[in-house]
């Protein structure tokens, strides 16, 4: 099995969505133009970077619960021992994290399998095992409960086929997405922007745009008002399939939005705008080859919850950030 393959069967899989949906990521080794905007779900202007300090929350009571740190990325890593070195065309990279629990008077669950690294274009990539050389003098991240009010720092490995770029580092878990640092260096998809999604073998998919987005949506039917506590969101999407030969499916159902919490919230059915506006509602369905289309998918949020990205996530292995409208 090669390294391709292997890091499409490692993509890793969990819930990206408050409901059921949820998705993989799998390889994707196309590379995007210069000066295009970064797939990266989350990179931006406001992204956090190298060093910054990021709070991980409890997804129930979203309490702080945890600060992680990507201290330092070495690309390629090199010292690894005679028994470990990377197959031909494949380098190791090696990432520093410093994870602090602020549960004085809890342990935590060292969050060390949840860290993962991202390509450029979506790929989310488990950490690879390796031995050091003997004269390393790199300490490997431990996998042992973090006391209250304690901190560590160790170092988490990946294996990426050469050619194929960081996109950024992130914590994830159910109902997690959080991005640590964002390394890509490009800029996050602003609203108009055509990003371009790829599939799993590097060809072209679909270009997809974010049209008109509108936080709150208050022009919704006498139906469709929000619980207290929470606000509508309106986000008018485009999109062409890119695919001659095949259709794809463009539905409510393929986009989601990424909170300042690392939460993520998929669409919200049900909710319906005022009988006299002018907006058209994104209904499931499919494009054919070449075939456009646009249309409003509607989302439901806590009033305090900030946005972050606005994802397109219409198959296994394709995972795209259309940019955050707040910036």
């Amino acid at each position: 099995m090669s390294i391709l393959q292997r890091l499409a069967a490692i993509a890793l899989a969990f819930v990206l969505t408050m409901g059921s949906a949820s998705a993989a990521f799998a390889q994707d080794d196309a590379t995007p133009d210069a000066g295009s905007s970064s797939g990266t779900p989350a990179a931006g202007g406001n992204a956090p970077v190298i060093g910054d300090e990021v709070t991980i929350y409890d997804e129930e009571t979203l309490e702080e619960i945890a600060t992680i740190t990507v201290e330092s990325v070495t690309d390629p890593f090199e010292e690894y021992s005679e028994f470990s070195a990377p197959e031909s065309g494949t380098r190791f990279i090696a990432v520093e994290y410093t994870i602090t629990n602020l549960i004085e008077n809890d342990s935590l669950d060292s969050p060390a399998y949840n860290l993962a690294l991202g390509t450029d274009q979506g790929l989310l990539v488990s950490q690879a095992f390796l031995s050091l050389a003997d004269d390393s003098d790199v300490e490997e991240l431990t996998t042992d409960e973090i006391l209250g009010g304690e901190s560590v720092t160790g170092t988490v490995f990946y294996q990426l086929p050469e050619g194929v770029e960081i996109g950024g580092l992130y914590y994830t878990a159910y109902s997690y997405y959080t991005l640590l640092a964002d390394v890509s260096g490009t800029a996050s998809p602003a609203v108009g922007d055509e990003v371009t999604a790829y599939t799993a073998e590097g060809d072209e998919y679909a270009a997809v745009s974010i049209a008109d987005y509108v936080d709150p949506f208050e022009d919704y039917g006498e139906y469709s008002a929000p619980s207290a506590g929470e606000r509508v969101i309106a986000v008018t999407v485009s999109a062409e399939n890119l695919i001659t030969n095949d259709g794809i499916d463009f539905g409510p159902g393929e986009f989601s939005i990424l909170t300042g919490e690392g939460l993520i919230f998929g669409s919200a059915y049900g909710v319906e705008p005022a009988e006299d506006s002018d907006l058209e509602v994104l209904e499931d369905g499919r494009l054919a080859g070449g075939e456009s289309a646009e249309g409003t998918v509607f989302f439901v949020l806590p009033e305090e919850s900030v946005v972050e990205g606005i994802i397109f996530q219409p198959d296994t292995g394709i995972v795209v950030n259309l940019g955050n409208p707040e910036e």
